[in-house]
């Protein structure tokens, strides 16, 4: 009864007509609207619908949450996932919004049971069953692809990881063990690739912070994927193809083709 529900609230959103002032909010302030394909804009935008009214949202920190900052992350998600089916996270209840990056509890024990209490400055955090947690400046920082980091990009590919289970292990739900196999084959060689940049001092578009964990990897890489995919495809090939499967999107031949357009 449930997906039968949800499933026809979701179809009744879609249908609704797309709001002017969202038209104009992508068109303003994210920047790979521009060089996508009309039907894909609509895969988005039909997203955009359903995810703005199926999330709880809550700005925190003293942030006025506002339609243009719901669209512009919605946008971002909706983009990741438009050609792999109906996705929308059903197991993320909320999405809560700061206005810049934030400070979080942080507790450790010890040996002995003693526990102590720090505070981390975080710009994001992605929870199993719970909350995505951004920070607004740097959302839209990424929908303006000012470079190569994407804070949406990584926390909800944090959440895809998530997919097949809680614990996130850098690799997303795969139809087979052989995709499987291959994908683990090409993010470890992936990975040896940015450790050895790292060491040589090699610049990389794919963040050193994606050395922390297989999950980080898999992160930081769908951030270069969508952000920068073309410097990927140049150092990372077997990674961008292996992403390119998996997204089912060649970001950089988008990009290529909006050039030769440009030039025409």
């Amino acid at each position: 009864m449930w997906n039968w529900w949800t499933a026809r609230k979701r179809r009744k959103w879609a249908e609704l007509s797309f709001p002017q002032d969202w038209e104009e909010t992508l068109h303003s302030d994210y920047a790979e609207w521009s060089r996508i394909s009309p039907e894909m804009k609509s895969s988005i935008k039909r997203f955009i619908q359903i995810f703005i009214r199926e999330k709880n949202w809550e700005g925190c920190g003293g942030l006025q949450l506002t339609d243009t900052m719901k669209v512009l992350i919605s946008a971002q998600v909706g983009m990741m996932v438009s050609a792999l089916g109906p996705i929308y996270f059903d197991h993320v209840l909320s999405i809560l919004v700061y206005p810049d990056a934030y400070r979080a509890p942080n507790s450790t024990q010890n040996q002995m049971g003693i526990v102590t209490d720090r505070g981390s400055a975080r710009m994001g955090e992605a929870w199993w069953q719970g909350p995505v947690i951004l920070s607004w400046r740097h959302s839209l920082e990424g929908a303006r692809n000012i470079d190569a980091e994407n804070l949406v990009y990584h926390e909800f590919s944090h959440q895809i990881d998530m997919m097949n289970g809680r614990f996130v292990d850098g690799t997303p739900p795969m139809a087979s063990e052989d995709e499987y196999q291959s994908w683990s084959q090409v993010m470890n060689h992936g990975y040896d690739q940015l450790r050895t940049r790292i060491r040589q001092r090699e610049p990389s578009v794919i963040r050193r912070y994606g050395l922390t964990n297989p999950g980080e990897f898999f992160a930081v890489s769908t951030e270069a994927f969508f952000s920068a995919p073309g410097q990927l495809l140049i150092e990372y090939p077997e990674v961008y193809q292996s992403l390119q499967t998996y997204y089912r999107q060649d970001p950089a031949s988008r990009r290529d083709s909006l050039r030769e357009q440009r030039r025409a």
